[in-house]
């Protein structure tokens, strides 16, 4: 084989493995975790798997049903129980937020669980201990 040809074949080579490099970089890639219910984004860290976000919305709807029984028992008075049902529903509105941008990243399940946190403590203050 010439020199030249031998210069041509590498050359085609060449260019026939970057394409199929270019062409399998455009693929989506989830990443490993990804086919386990995880999904990661490696600019903003990992994101919170689908089991804690069902966590969260079933202790958001325990929280609700919490409210709603201590409005009807009477350990709260209706307006605190709606002050109450209205700070989830921004809890809610939140999450929907933070999911729109992306998914919820661990940073932003903390702002939401510390927020339940806050509004749990004030059901306890307001129905147990008699503080109205």
């Amino acid at each position: 084989m010439t020199t030249m040809k031998k210069i041509l074949l590498a050359t085609l080579a060449a260019v026939a493995m970057t394409g199929a490099a270019g062409a399998a970089s455009a693929q989506p890639y989830g990443g490993p975790d990804r086919d386990r219910g995880y999904e990661r984004d490696y600019g903003r860290g990992y994101y919170v798997d689908r089991h804690e976000l069902r966590q969260l919305n079933m202790r958001q709807a325990e929280l609700r049903r919490r409210i709603d029984w201590a409005v009807e028992r009477r350990r709260v008075s209706y307006g605190e129980g709606e002050r109450l049902r209205y700070e989830i529903r921004d809890i809610n509105q939140m999450e929907r937020r933070f999911r729109d941008t992306g998914g919820i990243d661990r940073r932003e399940l903390r702002i939401l669980q510390s927020r339940l946190d806050r509004v749990e403590g004030r059901l306890h203050r307001f129905a147990w201990n008699d503080y109205r």
